[in-house]
């Protein structure tokens, strides 16, 4: 359209004034003539007649389209920023509300709770800090216990031992055997105790440590057990073992100083809470590449409450457990070592109500604990049923 405009423009001549090419325009016509030369020779003349100006009415028709396309470009694009403000303010409210209890979880606030709203991913994520709020809780809530029962269980057996000194120091008691003997024992206690705590500390920072060997398994429980066979009469209870037919056969790869630390503190508790006269039995099978050990007891058993709660750190069972007073001076780490054994060599440990009338422990161990890892991970925590 604009070539075939200008083409409408344009007239040529010759040098004669004759018509060539182009199309005639009125006389009175605007217009702008040159010379067409050839070789510095005048051979014709061209003649560009002006464009015309538009018409009014068609200035206006411009104007109009020009300014509503203007506006509708203006306003679409204050739409899309207020568009993209709404989008942004719905993203980023959640985000502040996550920043916010982020930094509340940092300074301790274990309170904190975030409403899930927004976006799915942003919904899951709030779901998952006020898991993780909830557990930090926990945890907090464990920790100060854990604090609480160690300086208890710390507080009792320095008591005796300082009104033991004091009462020597003021001559109301003779340094006799006996006292001495009572002062060793209280001693031997809080050995006892720090040792577990140790064990125990070093267990949930780097994992038990375990040195792994090939040995037989029944000679090796069988120790064990013979042990604790003059601490049963003494009691005035009868500890019963029971190894499967082909006892001597059966080899594994084991940390056989931890398997039989695990034995001794499940015999020991066994012994400290059966009523005389009682039944200790100790058992123990090969079920596929695993062996399952049992050790239970007779009256008194453990209620369903303290089911779960046997192997926390320092957690002693009602009363009507406690046979004798050497129950009192337990550490209550005994069954806590217990399962970081089993845990570390990937086995597993759950308690249950004794046929015989007390508790059964049973203690499921791969025979070869680093193949047991490279097939699954290990159990986590001890059950109870």
């Amino acid at each position: 359209a604009g070539a075939g405009a200008l083409r409408d423009r344009v007239l040529i001549r010759d040098a004669q004034g004759r018509w060539v090419a182009g199309r005639e325009q009125p006389a009175n016509a605007p217009k702008s003539v040159r010379a067409i030369q050839v070789n510095q020779v005048d051979v014709g003349t061209v003649t560009l007649v002006a464009e015309p100006v538009p018409d009014t009415a068609d200035l206006s028709f411009l104007r109009r389209q020009y300014l509503g396309l203007g506006l509708a470009a203006l306003g679409t694009v204050v739409m899309a920023l207020l568009a993209g403000f709404w989008l942004a303010s719905r993203w980023s409210r959640p985000l502040r509300a996550l920043q916010q209890a982020s930094r509340a979880i940092a300074q301790g606030e274990r309170d904190t709770h975030v409403e899930p709203t927004g976006a799915l991913e942003l919904a899951e994520l709030a779901t998952d800090i006020n898991a993780m709020t909830a557990e930090l809780a926990r945890l907090e809530t464990t920790r100060r216990t854990w604090i609480a029962q160690i300086s208890h269980e710390l507080r009792t057996p320095l008591s005796v031992l300082r009104g033991e000194i004091e009462s020597i120091e003021d001559g109301v008691r003779q340094p006799t055997p006996a006292v001495m003997g009572r002062l060793r024992d209280e001693v031997m206690q809080l050995t006892r105790l720090v040792d577990d705590l140790h064990t125990l500390s070093v267990a949930d920072v780097d994992g038990m440590r375990c040195t792994f060997a090939p040995g037989m398994v029944g000679p090796a429980l069988q120790n064990v057990v013979q042990r604790f066979q003059a601490q049963a009469r003494q009691a005035g209870l009868t500890l019963h073992y029971l190894p499967p037919d082909n006892a001597l056969q059966l080899t594994a790869q084991w940390d056989f100083g931890r398997i039989e630390q695990l034995l001794s503190n499940l015999l020991t508790n066994s012994l400290r809470y059966t009523q005389t006269p009682g039944r200790v039995t100790v058992s123990w099978q090969r079920n596929g590449d695993h062996l399952r050990l049992s050790v239970e007891d007779t009256a008194p058993g453990v209620s369903d409450a303290d089911l779960p709660r046997l192997f926390d750190p320092l957690f002693r069972a009602d009363a009507s457990r406690q046979r004798t007073a050497d129950a009192h001076h337990a550490s209550g780490l005994g069954l806590s070592i217990v399962r970081s054994i089993a845990q570390a060599h990937r086995g597993q440990v759950t308690v249950q109500h004794s046929a015989l009338g007390g508790l059964a422990v049973n203690v499921m161990l791969p025979l070869r604990p680093e193949q047991a890892h490279a097939k699954s991970p290990p159990h986590s925590k001890a059950t109870a049923t």
